[in-house]
């Protein structure tokens, strides 16, 4: 699935690639961080490490954005230690 974010007159693509053993969903109320999770700012992609959730918005270390909780992308660990 191709996915197209325009920012600032700037056109962004990227591909969600589920069937690499990329899994990325939005944070929900049954999102628990345990030894810490990964996470993705939805605008800029840029990703972050927390350690606990009980915050309602977070500002994104990299755009400095403040983005709500349930607004951030959930990535897994496994992806991660690929990167």
């Amino acid at each position: 699935m191709k996915c197209t974010m325009i920012l600032t007159g700037i056109v962004l693509v990227w591909e969600s690639s589920n069937n690499k053993g990329e899994n990325m969903k939005n944070v929900n109320k049954f999102t628990r961080a345990g030894h810490g999770k990964y996470i993705v700012c939805p605008e800029c992609m840029h990703t972050d490490k927390v350690y606990h959730f009980a915050w309602s918005g977070l500002s994104c270390s990299y755009c400095e954005k403040i983005i709500n909780k349930y607004d951030w992308l959930i990535r897994d660990k496994k992806t991660m230690e690929r990167i």
